[in-house]
């Protein structure tokens, strides 16, 4: 995986426009469309944070596949109960990969999109997007920190994903038209999940150090940009309409939305 330092989010914009030139000329050549990397993207507040799922900071370890379905089989029991939504989990216990469990990717997705902890990693097929979780969260930290004049930087992670061959350890992606919760729409939400083979069994595995160890062809890339000209992303992206409430659409995130335009240029630096 490479980090590629940046001064200005600007200059993060016209590198990724060389990079989807280049996904796009891919196509138009390449005869499989397997074969074609699909851009996939995502925003961290931090960018000395490492690539991990829900799941791993939930349980500081890797899990068995199986040990996780079983447990989540119970959950859409409750769900079921608690909500009166039910959700086809039939292929579950297919004796069959993970990637042609497509019922079970959905609820994971599910899972995933309202917060029980998940071994998807979400992506998004848009930067800008991923540049607004990844603006939006690093102010809340730039807030709570002690040394405010102090230069932060965000992330925004590029990873090319195309099919490989499924050598362990790998990476899959669920795909963008799964049926899940509307916010994946909205997002543009892409899931990833990151599979490792022990001794006896097939493991949920640690995305950032599997992406490190990518061929080149299909590596994953860093860019860190500085936190500084995060207020005026921010207005940028909400005048595209890439703001709390287009892209969850509640009430709360609604106000957050609001606040965003209303009350933002009265905070003390």
């Amino acid at each position: 995986m490479e980090t590629i330092e940046l001064n200005t989010w600007e200059e993060f914009l016209e590198l990724i426009k060389k990079r989807r030139s280049n996904f796009r000329f891919i196509r138009n050549v390449c005869e499989d469309n397997q074969l074609v990397p699909v851009g996939l993207y995502r925003g961290q507040a931090n960018a000395e944070w490492t690539l991990q799922t829900t799941l791993e900071r939930y349980l500081n370890r890797n899990i068995p596949i199986n040990k996780y379905l079983n447990r989540i089989e119970k959950v859409s029991n409750l769900i079921t109960t608690c909500r009166d939504k039910k959700w086809d989990v039939s292929d579950l216990n297919d004796n069959k990969d993970l990637n042609e469990k497509i019922r079970t990717l959905e609820f994971m997705a599910y899972l995933r999109q309202n917060g029980f902890p998940s071994p998807l990693l979400d992506w998004t097929r848009s930067p800008y997007i991923a540049t607004f979780f990844a603006v939006k969260d690093c102010l809340l930290q730039k807030k709570n920190k002690n040394d405010k004049n102090k230069e932060s930087r965000f992330a925004i992670y590029l990873y090319p994903h195309a099919l490989n061959q499924m050598i362990y350890p790998y990476v899959r992606k669920l795909g963008h038209s799964i049926a899940t919760d509307r916010k994946h729409y909205l997002q543009q939400c892409e899931y990833t999940f990151c599979l490792d083979k022990s001794d006896t069994e097939i493991v949920f595995a640690n995305h950032e150090s599997t992406l490190q160890n990518q061929l080149v062809g299909n590596n994953c890339t860093k860019y860190t940009i500085p936190d500084s000209d995060a207020l005026k992303i921010l207005e940028i992206l909400d005048e595209m309409n890439i703001n709390d409430y287009s892209l969850f659409e509640s009430e709360s995130a609604l106000m957050s939305t609001l606040a965003q335009r209303h009350l933002a240029d009265l905070r003390a630096d």
